[in-house]
Order: structure tokens, then sequence, then C-alpha cells
């Protein structure tokens, strides 16, 4: 594995996101720029296909090929759409981190997707035949929603360090430049579900 400045960051980012994505903006800034990325996407592809009971029309092959050859393209896409929000925002509240160090803070910042990955995987091998149908009452993607819930606070937590230390904000700051996107991307979403 990697190191920076002594640092592992598949481990250290967990618990010491400053420290770690200023060693990896500062050394090798696109390093796990196409991984976390791929690994976000897959889990909520996986969530998606349950939600939606995808397993009711197309088997369980299909969808697990399908979400595999989708899921890097579709990491990219949301590192970069949500990275250029993320950029543009912590301009206006006068951020100085150039857009390569804000998508690996967004992309770092998202490493606890790997819990809940790691739970659609068990899931995946152990169930074949239900995974993907959505289930009233299913404890183990009840399991997994409820873990996704804790993920999504984890991950929050990250992003608002990790651009409060690459763009010199306070925490406060940080914690805007967040909900200032996540505002945003809320009333697309909405006026696109109309």
């Amino acid at each position: 594995m990697t190191q920076f400045m002594g640092l592992n960051p598949w481990l250290a980012m967990w618990s010491q996101p400053r420290t770690t994505i200023r060693a990896i903006v500062s050394s090798r800034p696109f390093y796990g720029r196409f991984w976390l990325p791929t690994i976000y996407a897959l889990q909520a592809l996986f969530f998606l296909a349950n939600w939606h009971s995808l397993g009711l029309r197309f088997s369980f092959e299909a969808i697990v090929l399908s979400t595999f050859l989708i899921a890097p393209i579709l990491g990219q896409v949301w590192l970069y759409t949500f990275g250029a929000g993320f950029y543009l925002s912590g301009k206006l509240l006068g951020g100085s981190a150039p857009f390569s160090h804000v998508c690996s803070a967004l992309a770092w910042s998202h490493i606890p997707s790997c819990i809940t990955l790691a739970l659609w995987t068990v899931l995946l091998f152990n169930q074949t035949d239900t995974t993907f149908v959505l289930t009233i009452g299913q404890t183990e993607t009840l399991f997994i929603s409820f873990i996704s819930l804790v993920v999504v606070v984890w991950v929050t937590v990250l992003i608002i360090r990790a651009f409060a230390e690459i763009q010199g904000f306070s925490i406060l700051k940080a914690s805007v430049n967040v909900a200032i996107v996540t505002f945003m991307y809320l009333l697309i979403s909405f006026l696109f579900a109309k």
C-alpha cells in the first residue's frame, strides 16, 4: 500500500482526514480517484437495484454485470460533477484549493462507502434470489440501510474536515460549502423528479 508522509491513506482517512488529505494532495492528488468513486457508485447502484426491485425483471447476473460495467463511469461523472459544485461554491466562499484537490477531498471523504459495499457483497453471495428485490421487513436490507445512514453521517464529517483543510476554511465555513452543494443537488433532483 502506498504511504504518504508515513500514513497509509486507506486507513488514516477514517480517523485523520485533515492530515491524510493534506498528504495526498501535496504529493499525489489523483491517487485513489478511480477506485473510491467506483466503490461509491457500486454500492449506490446495488441500493437502487434493490429499491426498484430490478430482480423481478432482470437476472441476478445481468444486474451484477451491468452494475460493474456502469459503476466506474458513473463514479467519474459523480466525482467531476459534484467536484465542480464544491469547487465553485468553495470559490464563492473564498476558498483557494485547485479543482484537483477538491476532487481528491470529495473522493477520499467517501471511503466509508467501503463498509456499505462490503455488506452488499456479503448479501450478493448469500441471497442471490432476493438481493435485488425490495421486500418489506427484509432484515438484511434494513440493516444495510441503517448502516448506510451511519456512513452518510461519517462521510459528512470527513468531507467537512477535508474541505476545511484544503480550502483553509473553518469547520463552519466548510459546513456551509457542503450545505450549498447539498441544497443545490436536492433542488435539481426535485425539479427533475417533477
